[in-house]
């Protein structure tokens, strides 16, 4: 493993940003307008961070699920050897490890995180559906399982259907951040075992509505930032899945309230985002997560003003912080092509789509694409990591001429061997 240098400039100050996934482009591009040599991580699959102009160079490291503790001595030694003055977890598995690894942490240049404590109240799930609970924030209700007898046992009590998601959310169950059961034919047909990957299972009665994103920074438990966003498709046809289509809201004053009182309860200092489901025609709301880190659309709320990466930076070096209050204005579409082309092709793949219903999702993302007013890998200013994502999903030309030339040169095999055969 070792750092494969694209561009070596002379910077001041190098920040090392940990997760190669969509808001590392925002964050790179932030960076280095800023005046910072930028090195990116290069586990992840969705930024192309190796691509972009805004990266001076990309470490090649331990993977982190593999040898955790390989990769903190490993991050030791490169921030070390690279001079690297701030350390910038960016996706979950690295934002997790660095917070509980206190020691580690120590030994490390300033790292770029929510206070520990804070990250782990708001990765325990089941702790923030009580904490709703206390606070009458709205949420269907809910239930945990460690086995399969439990769970059946859940199920029966809060009712069918029911969303069923593991307790981490890096963790997937049948590749799904979650699954949705209608009843107990139903759920044996899609886990008919307990998933070995398992250690708690949370199981919530269904609440129907789209995804809703309230971004926000805190300080000592006050808001001071604040943008809604609406998820208005997914990658999963069943909507679980990760955000490509979304529009920007005026703040919806009940969402802004239930956020503000679970960020006054924990004495929340520093950013996050939390979600909801909405449904639109009732107006019924129920609560999902906060993730305490900077989240996949970053680019959004950077977008629209909000600088949350700027935050983080400045709670890290123990900068004071410009609580300037600002809410993010509403009517800004975006999208993530590449994201829901792969979304497209997975589920044509797994039989999840027609052919027909293929045809049509790949219109409406190209509708979706070409209305947007902000693209998630994509920028004219930095154009390669969005084009090499494209690449990463749509066969080379040599793959598709292999693909069209087989059936027909099977045809010919076959019609020579017969022809011989008679002769």
């Amino acid at each position: 493993m070792g750092i494969n240098n694209k561009q070596i400039t002379t910077q001041n100050e190098t920040i090392l940003l940990l997760g190669n996934y969509r808001p590392t482009l925002a964050l790179a591009k932030q960076f280095k307008g800023e005046g910072y040599k930028v090195i990116a991580g290069l586990e992840g699959w969705e930024g192309g961070a190796q691509y972009s102009k805004y990266v001076d160079s990309i470490w090649d490291h331990p993977d982190t699920a593999k040898s955790p503790d390989a990769f903190l001595q490993a991050l030791l030694s490169f921030c070390d050897e690279q001079k690297v003055s701030i350390v910038f977890p960016v996706a979950e598995e690295f934002v997790r490890l660095l917070a509980k690894n206190t020691e580690i942490r120590e030994q490390l240049p300033p790292v770029v995180l929510v206070s520990p404590t804070l990250v782990e109240q708001c990765l325990d799930k089941f702790g923030m559906l009580s904490r709703c609970t206390k606070l009458d924030v709205p949420t269907a209700p809910y239930g945990t399982a460690t086995s399969m007898p439990e769970l059946e046992e859940v199920l029966a009590i809060i009712g069918y259907p029911a969303v069923i998601r593991p307790e981490a959310s890096t963790v997937r169950i049948n590749d799904k951040k979650a699954i949705t059961v209608t009843s107990k034919e139903d759920l044996l047909a899609q886990l008919p075992v307990w998933p070995a990957s398992q250690g708690m299972l949370i199981c919530q009665a269904f609440a129907s509505g789209l995804r809703h994103n309230a971004y926000f920074a805190a300080k000592d438990g006050k808001v001071f930032r604040f943008l809604h966003a609406k998820i208005l498709r997914t990658d999963v046809p069943d909507g679980s899945g990760l955000a490509v289509e979304g529009i920007t809201l005026d703040a919806d004053p009940t969402l802004r309230r239930y956020t503000e009182a679970l960020v006054a309860d924990m004495n929340y200092t520093g950013i996050g985002c939390a979600q909801y489901l909405v449904d639109d025609e009732t107006g019924a709301i129920s609560f999902l997560e906060i993730n305490a880190r900077i989240a996949g659309n970053h680019c959004v709320p950077e977008a629209t003003g909000l600088k949350l990466g700027q935050i983080l930076v400045d709670l890290a070096l123990n900068k004071s912080l410009d609580t300037t209050s600002i809410t993010g204005k509403g009517g800004m579409r975006y999208a993530w092509f590449s994201g829901e082309l792969m979304g497209i092709k997975i589920a044509l793949l797994r039989k999840q789509l027609s052919a027909k219903q293929a045809v049509s999702s790949l219109y409406l993302a190209v509708v979706t694409a070409l209305r947007a007013d902000l693209h998630m890998t994509f920028s004219w200013q930095d154009p390669k990591p969005g084009i090499m994502a494209l690449f990463r999903v749509v066969p080379s030309p040599a793959r598709i001429i292999q693909r069209v030339c087989a059936p027909i040169s099977n045809i010919f095999k076959k019609s020579f061997s017969k022809g011989t055969h008679q002769q």
